[in-house]
């Protein structure tokens, strides 16, 4: 498969967060931005997956953020964060239950 970069779509010196990041489609979302140039933020709720997909990306294009997007507070912690990066650039909103 080729990535966004591969295919001529440039995405360097962007912002993206996204939620489901801890695996499947979420995860190979983040890792494509990341292969592309792209600051990650990347939520998930399994704190092991994150720092398993951190150790997989360049350490200055991700930074991970483990919560719940349902909770208000954790929103709260989102917004701040992608304050501190300068604003966003894409969301990728994959987050999702799964039974």
């Amino acid at each position: 498969m080729k990535t966004w970069c591969q295919r001529g779509l440039r995405m360097s010196d962007r912002r993206c967060l996204v939620t489901g990041a801890s695996r499947g489609s979420g995860r190979q979302i983040a890792l494509a931005l990341a292969d592309g140039d792209t600051q990650i933020i990347a939520v998930g709720r399994d704190r092991a997956a994150l720092e398993s997909l951190r150790s997989a990306c360049p350490p200055s294009r991700i930074q991970i953020a483990c919560g719940d997007v349902t909770d208000p507070g954790f929103q709260r912690e989102l917004a701040r964060l992608a304050g501190e990066a300068g604003g966003l650039d894409l969301l990728v909103y994959y987050a999702g239950i799964s039974q």
